[in-house]
């Protein structure tokens, strides 16, 4: 009876921890968005703490029903090489207390990567992520747009997105923050254009008309938004004049690092700080690079992360495209690997690839950027749904030999 009863009790706690699993990303999206959130709003530390811990849930439970935190990834190392060279840029920094801040939203992105990855059912997780993440960008969009200063060019898009933000209800506001809360707005751009990237993957090589029309129309409003909000911004940069205005940020950082600060770098969200004598509020706050503010945050370290990633994702994606139509997902494949393309080519005039500077009257945070982690965990799912579709496809083949 008494073993009866303990395995009774033992298989209770499994039904649960399968549940927590099969729940799993919910609740480590909610728990993220709550630590990125008390950045944004500068809500108590209390709560950040909070939902760092609910993110780091799934490794403890990995460990006690698998006895393993997590499944082997390609990314890994570069992952761990990130962290160290991101710990000790907040270790550096003068602003300790903020590059901990920063530190911690990295952690947390983190934990989601891993989340993606260790997802027992793939196929569902692609499904409802794929709407989960539209309703995220629609919301992180209009949240941004809304009575925003950044609408800059007067074209009917940023009249129309304006008046959408307008008409909801307002959110909070710190008291630090005017309103509307300033984001980075290259951020935004970031997110458009890599939504859009991904819709035109799906609009060319998707399963079915119906996806692909819907795709084909996602896409075309998305990238009609993204350069109607940049079209001014765009229209400098190929005349030259706001890249001679970057190249003088690129050379004034890389003066900035000498010495030790080639390993440590300036300090983690340190850029603006050390850019602009101590002085946030009326200076740059970003170098305009991903690159080179990752340099500037992780120092030589996080470049060697860096330069692992990009090898990774090459292999990675070389092995999901040249499956051809025989890949289960293989426009969304498409529309990821254009997506990371797409990434990678605006960190060169943009930092958002790498973090999102919080700007306020009296205030400055940094959360690093999510962009580079879920578009590398999509890459890993895809990828091992690719195998397990050429398991099953040669299995198949085989009882039909068989047969």
């Amino acid at each position: 009876l008494h073993d009866k009863g303990r395995f009774a009790r033992g298989t209770s706690w499994r039904r649960l921890a399968d549940a927590l699993f099969l729940t799993e990303p919910l609740w480590v999206v909610s728990s993220v968005l709550v630590v990125y959130l008390s950045v944004v709003l500068e809500a108590s530390r209390q709560w950040m703490v909070a939902g760092l811990a609910v993110a780091l849930l799934p490794f403890a439970l990995r460990l006690w029903q698998y006895r393993r935190l997590t499944q082997r990834t390609p990314f890994d190392l570069p992952i761990m090489l990130l962290l160290a060279g991101a710990g000790l840029g907040a270790w550096v920094s003068p602003k300790g207390e903020a590059s901990l801040e920063s530190w911690l939203s990295l952690v947390a992105i983190i934990c989601l990567y891993y989340t993606l990855v260790n997802y027992p059912r793939p196929r569902l997780l692609i499904k409802w992520g794929s709407v989960a993440g539209l309703l995220i960008a629609c919301a992180i969009i209009v949240f941004t747009f809304s009575g925003s200063s950044y609408v800059s060019s007067p074209n009917w898009v940023n009249s129309w997105l304006f008046d959408v933000g307008a008409s909801l209800p307002s959110l909070p506001q710190p008291g630090n923050y005017g309103a509307p809360l300033s984001l980075d707005t290259h951020g935004t751009d970031l997110t458009l254009a890599v939504a859009a990237a991904i819709c035109l993957g799906v609009a060319l090589f998707g399963r079915g008309w119906t996806l692909r029309g819907a795709a084909l129309l996602g896409s075309i409003l998305l990238l009609g938004v993204t350069f109607a909000n940049t079209d001014q911004s765009l229209l400098r940069l190929f005349s030259g004049e706001s890249l001679r205005g970057r190249m003088v940020l690129w050379q004034g950082t890389l003066d900035l690092m000498n010495g030790p600060q080639y390993i440590t770098g300036l300090g983690l969200g340190y850029w603006p700080w050390a850019y602009n004598d101590g002085i946030v509020r009326t200076g740059f706050t970003h170098p305009h690079n991903a690159y080179v503010q990752l340099y500037s945050d992780t120092g030589v370290i996080g470049l060697l992360a860096l330069a692992l990633a990009l090898v990774v994702s090459a292999h990675l994606a070389w092995k999901v495209l040249r499956q051809g139509r025989g890949h289960p997902y293989f426009g969304l494949a498409v529309g990821i690997v254009l997506a990371t393309v797409v990434t990678l080519a605006v960190g060169v005039v943009e930092a958002a690839p790498t973090g999102i500077p919080v700007v306020a009257k009296e205030a400055y945070h940094y959360v690093i950027s999510p962009a580079a982690f879920l578009l590398g965990g999509m890459l890993v799912v895809l990828h091992r749904l690719g195998l397990e579709g050429a398991g099953e496809a040669s299995k198949e083949g085989g009882l039909r030999s068989t047969s």
